[in-house]
């Protein structure tokens, strides 16, 4: 019998889109799901690779740079000591869990009806998500994960949603919120979907607001900003943009003038005093939190709430300079593409990057595979955007 590997390789690409779509849907409800749809994908994924010629060749050549990110955190191995055990298991089954997501999103999401999809996942996620925290909010339980708000400082009840912490519900909001902008200033879509994205979009600021993050608010204020200026769209955009001050002054005051600085400055020396041993290659991947006790004796055990800061006391200057290369490289050829057609979809997963890394300076993302996930899909996507317009295959 003889096997068609043509046919063979469309079939893996499209179950390993398929997985893909529903992985994103997951993202805020379940990291198990996360876990499982991911195993799909990266089946689907290494069928692909092992029936279509060359794409392997094809792969490690378009993403030189998540390769040498992935050699530069590797050698930062060297130096984590007893350690070890815990850097590999970070090195492997973190970082290169984000890289493979990456890589199977840039190499499989590569046409407009697939971009369309996986933006479709992750926009009804976040209406799912969006509904939920509703539910925690005015019913004091959040109907996928039956958690109720948490306690914050000065007994303030902050909504988390599904998730376990209400930063994580911060960052999640953020990002997608930007994305379901998509659906607002796209002009071909069906006359419903714009209504829908609007209220799900500003419905979403106002359970931003009651989740007392910050930096997450602060976050979201300056991708905004940034996306009505390159967008030039500032009807829409002003409005919001005042929606989300007024909501988080008035909703956050309180925690702007009282609420302190979560220990960050403290951590945040600890992490430059980790930086000084070892400059370079860092002190090995995953290992920030079981070196803590060698700096400190006295703060608690946490992250740094700093994941650049994080990510060079662990891996060195090399790999923080590889992974800031990795970002700049693709936001700018995001912006360009939209410089050449016009096309929102580039300056939209652009700016929900951006939003992404600015709360990311005040917080610790990279190290949970459900937050993480975040970055590394809307990068992947932003990627497969730019394929698709080699491809001639306009989302606008």
């Amino acid at each position: 019998m003889v096997i068609n590997k043509v046919k063979l390789s469309i079939f893996f690409g499209r179950a390993c889109a398929v997985s893909l779509y529903v992985l994103f849907f997951y993202i805020p409800i379940s990291s198990a799901l996360i876990e499982t749809f991911f195993g799909f994908a990266w089946f689907f994924f290494l069928g692909r690779l092992l029936t279509t010629k060359g794409l392997i060749v094809q792969v490690l050549k378009r993403e030189k740079v998540v390769s040498w990110l992935f050699i530069a955190l590797a050698l930062s191995i060297i130096n984590s000591g007893s350690f070890l055990s815990i850097s590999l298991n970070a090195l492997v089954f973190k970082w290169g869990k984000y890289i493979i997501l990456y890589l199977m999103i840039t190499q499989t999401l590569t046409s407009a009806p697939r971009i369309k999809y996986a933006l479709a996942a992750l926009s009804l996620g976040a209406a799912l998500v969006v509904m939920d925290c509703y539910s925690q909010l005015f019913f004091g339980l959040e109907f996928l994960r039956h958690r109720p708000m948490i306690l914050h400082s000065n007994y303030i009840l902050a909504l988390t949603g599904p998730f376990s912490h209400n930063n994580d519900l911060a960052v999640y909001l953020i990002s997608v919120l930007i994305v379901i902008l998509y659906w607002v200033f796209s002009k071909q879509q069906f006359i419903m979907i714009k209504p829908a994205a609007v209220i799900v979009f500003c419905t979403g600021i106002f359970m931003l607001t009651h989740a007392y993050s910050r930096g997450g608010w602060i976050a979201f204020i300056l991708a905004i900003v940034l996306l009505a200026v390159l967008l030039r769209e500032y009807w829409f955009l002003g409005i919001s943009l005042l929606m989300t001050i007024v909501l988080g002054f008035k909703i956050n005051l309180i925690k702007f003038l009282v609420f302190k600085d979560s220990n960050r400055f403290e951590l945040w020396d600890i992490a430059f005093r980790m930086i000084k041993k070892h400059p370079l290659i860092g002190n090995g991947i995953g290992t920030f939190m079981p070196w803590f006790r060698s700096y400190s004796s006295t703060e608690p055990i946490s992250y740094t709430h700093n994941c650049f800061l994080q990510l060079w006391a662990e891996s060195g200057i090399i790999a923080e300079v590889i992974f800031c290369f990795f970002i700049l490289k693709t936001l700018n050829a995001g912006i360009l593409s939209y410089k050449e057609n016009k096309d929102p979809v580039f300056l939209i997963l652009s700016c929900a990057v951006i939003a992404f890394l600015f709360h990311s300076f005040v917080d610790t993302f990279f190290y949970s595979f459900q937050t993480a996930s975040i970055f590394w899909v809307i990068m992947g996507l932003l990627k497969g955007a730019m394929t698709s317009q080699e491809k001639k295959g306009m989302l606008i």
